[in-house]
């Protein structure tokens, strides 16, 4: 047959068309397996640098912004619980904190959707395409389709449909708009009560007593990020304590262990606060009024719009939350004038202003991140004096409504496994439900009421308080790991690949016997998850108590402290990428016939040397752009483990780390390493750790 050369051309154009499309339209995987996420351990044996790349992990994946709005700075209940259903989010693996709360209406029982997760378009409406200027859009080598003609002014013309509200956004119903405009309506808070500007400094404090914070927001729904594009609202999983189930590949929400509307950071000015966060847990309510920037009550944030598109409010005052209800009222109030109660006369302005959904409902959260003071550049928020916690997205929407980016709190710290309420002066101590090991006297910080950022003033005071208390201990006993990280220890593992920090069936286990081994004791408090790694030779499960070399100090006492935890070793066998995370585990550790397992260390310790360490490491410094060294403590010593049956290994910081005395108090951090000798990567699992003293 003739070809011509029209023909051929013809065909060239449009396989190169096809291409195209199919280039454009490419599914990209990751590939899992191709190069391993390791991140490098340190030029020494011990691996004791931390790696750029997991120290930057330790602070927000993006920097606050500065839109004069206040998201970025520092980044509800409703009224009526009957009409109340919750957001959203993806499911919690960690040990539940209290009874679940039922799915939204039209949402079926069983795991909830990420608020991520795209939903489908509504049906019968097309998709478009984004047309040309004036004219419809057309495929280019095709010839332009005529428009119709304009209708005739005699012609009776239907008037346009409304338009179509952003994709997978709930819609306001009237109970909503009721309650907010009630909330609206509500008298102009020009003045807080006395009570409520109490903070940890003021002599009338006592032990359970709410303090006066200050409240920014962090992450976000995605069509959230879409309608306040370019704001940068940062994420979960990039948080600084280490709180991510972490694969290969790029991490998402998706690997966040926790429930999205239970968790926040806590600024780094004042230790009592900072020392031990992460995992530490707090109480807060929501405050209608004025946004503080100090204790001063003059002293208020003032509302500017600095960016091209204003403050949220003057975006999209209309944008509603994941539980479909809009901002009462623009998030401003004038202050000063005649009107205003300051000493001196001050010309209007506008400040900051906030309105809580119910000032009486409170929430518990869980630290997860940290706000610090000096990032990129000085985040004046997270600076004090007044305490600042930096919520998450879904945990400030049932507070107030999220168009209101800053909030005045109440906040007390709590126990995580009872919310009891502790001594917010004990710092640490009191969170951790332990002891302090002595009277630091070094200066604390302290809000100034004259209106100074951050004042200085001796120990005198919180030796007062912790001699009263009778919170100094030798003998204490301080959890490390308990049914997954306890409360006060972040998580940093060096030369990983997987971490699962709530690892079912590989925590500890019943033992009917026990074992005449001076390192091995009876299991008598069984546990079911525990926190594993999948790491090379050489690598690390590093756990670090923030700040606690200063308050705190977990390894220092006398000499008898050890560190006692179970544990279960295994080496890496490789499973099909497709498979889940616990498959990783189940298939490296096989736990068949450890029923009938003696529990005492056995070949499994020397086929594969694990080794315990205790050591001083730091936080990446963005100002300094660096990690400080790691300062070990004694030496490294061979742990003595079954393997995959696991056991419960009790190590004496004197006699096999060699760390004691001051040394021991200057300690922060305790790591599980895997020896150089090992020919592959191993699964480590690590349940019931704690740091005690025998006599």
């Amino acid at each position: 047959m003739y070809v011509t050369p029209l023909y051929l051309v013809a065909r060239v154009f449009f396989a190169a068309v096809a291409v195209w499309i199919a280039g454009a339209h490419k599914v990209h995987t990751r590939d899992y397996y191709g190069s391993y996420d390791y991140e490098p351990v340190g030029a020494e044996e011990t691996g004791a640098e931390e790696s750029v790349g997991s120290a930057v992990a330790e602070a927000r994946s993006f920097p606050f912004g500065d839109d004069g709005f206040g998201v970025s700075e520092g980044l509800s209940e409703r009224a009526s619980a009957s009409n109340a259903y919750p957001p959203s989010y993806a499911p919690s693996r960690a040990p539940a904190a209290g009874a679940p709360s039922p799915p939204p209406p039209d949402v079926p029982a069983g795991e909830p959707p990420l608020p991520d997760t795209p939903s489908p378009p509504p049906p019968d409406v097309p998709v478009e395409a984004p047309p040309l200027p004036n004219r419809p859009w057309t495929w280019p080598w095709l010839p332009e389709t005529p428009q119709p003609p304009p209708s005739s002014p005699d012609e009776p013309s239907s008037p346009p449909p409304p338009p179509l509200p952003p994709p997978h956004m709930p819609q306001q119903n009237t109970e909503n708009e009721k309650e907010a405009e009630d909330i609206a309506s509500l008298p102009i808070v020009r003045k807080y009560d006395e009570f409520v500007m109490r903070s940890m400094d003021d002599e009338a404090y006592t032990p359970g007593d709410w303090l006066l914070g200050r409240a920014t927001y962090f992450d976000a729904p995605e069509t959230w990020k879409q309608t306040f594009n370019p704001h940068k609202f940062g994420d979960l999983y990039g948080n600084g304590c280490g709180y991510i189930d972490k694969s290969p590949g790029i991490e998402s929400n998706q690997n966040f262990p926790y429930a999205f509307d239970a968790v926040a950071a806590v600024a780094d000015f004042d230790p009592r606060l900072y020392e031990g966060a992460c995992g530490s847990c707090f109480e807060i309510k929501c405050v209608t009024g004025p946004v503080l920037s100090s204790y001063d009550q003059n002293d208020k944030i003032e509302y500017v719009d600095v960016t091209k598109f204003g403050g949220f409010y003057e975006q999209a005052p209309g944008a509603l939350d994941t539980f479909g209800r809009a901002v009462p009222k623009r998030n401003a109030e004038t202050f000063g004038g005649v009107d205003d109660d300051s000493d001196t006369a001050e010309l209007p302005y506008e400040a900051e202003y906030a309105r809580c959904w119910n000032e009486s409902n409170s929430i518990f959260v869980k630290i997860v991140d940290k706000c610090p003071c000096s990032y990129f550049y000085e985040q004046t928020i997270c600076c004090g004096p007044i305490p600042h916690f930096d919520l998450s997205y879904w945990a400030h929407e049932k507070l107030l409504h999220p168009v209101q980016g800053k909030a005045m709190i109440r906040f007390r710290p709590v126990t995580c496994d009872d919310k009891v309420p502790v001594d917010a002066r004990l710092g640490a101590a009191a969170r951790m439900n332990t002891n302090t090991l002595s009277i630091p006297q070094i200066d604390l910080s302290k809000a100034d009421l004259a209106g100074q950022r951050v004042a200085r003033f001796g120990g005198s005071a919180e030796q007062k308080v912790i001699q009263e208390s009778n919170s100094t201990d030798e003998n204490r006993t301080v959890f490390v790991f308990s049914n997954g990280p306890a409360p006060g220890w972040l998580i940093s593992a060096y030369g990983d690949r997987y971490v699962t920090l709530f690892t079912p069936d590989m925590g500890m286990s019943r033992i009917s016997e026990n074992t005449t081994t001076t390192n091995v004791t009876l299991d008598t408090y069984p546990t079911t998850n525990a926190t594993c790694a999948l790491i090379k030779p050489g690598g690390r499960l590093l756990v670090r108590c923030e700040a606690c070399e200063q308050f705190l100090k977990p390894f220092g006492g006398n000499d008898a402290r050890v560190v006692s935890f179970f544990v279960r070793v295994g080496a890496y066998v490789a499973v099909d990428s497709n498979v889940t995370d616990k498959n990783v585990w189940q298939s490296s550790i096989n736990t068949t016939g450890c029923e009938n397992s003696t529990r005492v260390p056995n070949n499994a310790s020397i086929n594969s040397p694990l080794y315990l360490g205790v050591s001083n490491t730091g936080a990446y410094d963005f100002v300094k752009q660096s990690a400080p060294n790691e300062k070990p403590c004694g030496v490294k010593t061979f742990v003595e483990h079954d393997g995959a049956c696991g056991v419960r290994v009790v190590v004496s910081l004197k006699q096999r780390v060699k760390c004691f005395g001051r040394a021991a108090e200057r300690a922060n951090s305790v790591f599980l390493e895997l020896g150089n000798a090992n020919e592959k990567e191993h699964a480590v699992c690590v349940d019931d750790m704690f740091v005690a003293s025998t006599e």
